[in-house]
């Protein structure tokens, strides 16, 4: 059914009116509930911020003036050694540790081959493990192994192949006595 409105236009118009006032009240109550909302939740961290930033700008400060005044010769000397060691330590792991280098003067491994570890006893008998980038690289250095003519026998086990990359290695064999220890 309609339902026709009689008001005069002059209440039409206050009804129109109270409608838009309530529908600002309403935006505006939410818009103020969002606002105390954010406020709530950056007020903490924003006091945090400041108080960390005071408390270091404070320390800093602290720090400054200790080292202008009250440094003393074996504090400085001790530091001195510190840095020594481990500028001497850096020197040292600056390169992994291999066996490659050895190796190197006895058989070149090869692109993409990193031997990590190489034994040979008193009978002759030797044997390594590494790391092979890929497959490819990996038989290539077998084949250097075999076409070098130093070792008698090399066992080369397939599970070394299996994979494609990142091969992790180990060969074992036996070493003419002329290359030797």
């Amino acid at each position: 059914m309609f339902a026709v409105n009689l008001l005069p236009a002059y209440e039409k118009k206050i009804i129109r009116m109270e409608e838009m006032r309530r529908a600002v009240v309403l935006f505006g109550g939410c818009a103020l509930v969002i606002f105390c909302a954010g406020y709530l939740m950056l007020t903490p961290s924003l006091l945090l911020t400041r108080l960390a930033t005071a408390e270091l700008a404070r320390s800093r400060a602290l720090e400054e003036e200790s080292a202008r005044h009250g440094m003393t010769d074996e504090v400085s000397g001790r530091m001195r050694t510190t840095h020594d060691v481990l500028q001497e330590l850096h020197a040292y792991t600056a390169e992994p540790p291999r066996a490659s280098v050895l190796l190197e003067r006895f058989i070149a491994p090869g692109q993409g081959i990193a031997i990590l570890s190489f034994s040979i006893k008193n009978e002759g008998q030797a044997a390594m493990t590494g790391h092979a980038a890929t497959r490819a690289d990996l038989l290539r250095f077998e084949e250097r192994l075999r076409a070098s003519n130093r070792f008698y026998e090399i066992t080369f086990p397939l599970s070394n192949i299996t994979r494609e990359r990142d091969i992790q290695f180990s060969v074992q064999g036996k070493i003419k006595p002329e290359y030797g220890l």
